[in-house]
């Protein structure tokens, strides 16, 4: 039965056109090298030589961006064919967040429930901020936080998430035999700078203010600003006050050209941005 999954998925593998091609360098690159580990360890997995096949599927594994519902079942069954119930139970669980077909969630969690009777057992939950935060455990793909209720054999596991323009997240947990753990994924947002160019006519004695707060006289630079969304005004004695919101954005520059009026209206700051 092993197998025969086996082989079909290296047929898949052999005949599935490399989807990375469209992507960037990086990500292309790292999806070379898992379908050549993938590769590897199928053909050894196909002449029943599993203990060789089994760390290099698993490698391949943390190379996968996306969850692969076909490696992570050929990881459970490799795993519970040598014996390891404590790995297949994670691979396996892996699989059904994976959302698979009925007759697959049917033949899985039996294999789980039997996993289950030859391990012991803790209980985890975990959350994240932001929420709905994509969770690994051991590399292993298992949905997204929150996730209640996960049993895993006892032991120390490695938490892992990753976001665009956060942080990569990485934390090291323990499961208790018959314990319930609760963990809180928090992810650290990256903070990326831009360039806020502020020109004004006339500019002789007009002031600028960022966020209420003066800048000094005109034309205002500022190199390192924070991206996100600023209040800009603009005071100079005898013309009327100019007043915008302008948002800063990663690696660019923001200019702002300030035509001063004389029209005697009465215009009022607005509150800073949240």
């Amino acid at each position: 039965m092993i197998a025969r999954a086996i082989l079909c998925a290296l047929a898949l593998l052999v005949a599935s056109p490399v989807v990375a091609q469209k992507s960037k360098s990086k990500t292309r690159s790292t999806a070379s090298k898992a379908d050549v580990l993938r590769a590897k360890g199928y053909r050894l997995a196909a002449r029943h030589r599993y203990k060789k096949a089994l760390p290099i599927l698993e490698e391949a594994l943390q190379l996968t961006l996306f969850p692969d519902s076909t490696l992570l079942y050929d990881l459970g069954a490799i795993s519970e064919a040598l014996g390891d119930c404590s790995k297949a139970l994670l691979y396996y669980t892996g699989f059904l967040s994976s959302m698979p077909d009925e007759n697959q969630q049917i033949e899985v969690t039996q294999k789980i429930k039997r996993c289950k009777k030859a391990t012991e057992l803790g209980t985890l939950d975990i959350s994240s901020k932001p929420e709905g935060q994509e969770v690994r455990i051991n590399g292993v793909p298992l949905g997204r936080a929150p996730i209640r209720g996960l049993q895993l054999p006892t032991g120390t596991y490695i938490v892992t998430s990753k976001k665009e323009d956060f942080y990569p997240y990485k934390s090291t947990i323990g499961v208790e035999y018959n314990l319930r753990t609760r963990h809180e994924l928090r992810m650290q947002k990256m903070i990326f700078y831009g360039t806020l160019e502020v020109k004004v006519t006339p500019n002789e004695g007009a002031i600028v203010f960022l966020n209420h707060v003066s800048k000094g006289p005109a034309p205002f630079t500022s190199k390192k600003l924070e991206t996100r969304r600023y209040l800009v005004h603009i005071e100079k004695k005898g013309w009327d006050r100019w007043v915008r919101y302008v948002t800063v954005e990663k690696d660019s520059v923001f200019t702002v050209n300030v035509n001063l009026e004389k029209t005697n209206t009465n215009v009022a700051i607005p509150p800073i941005p949240r």
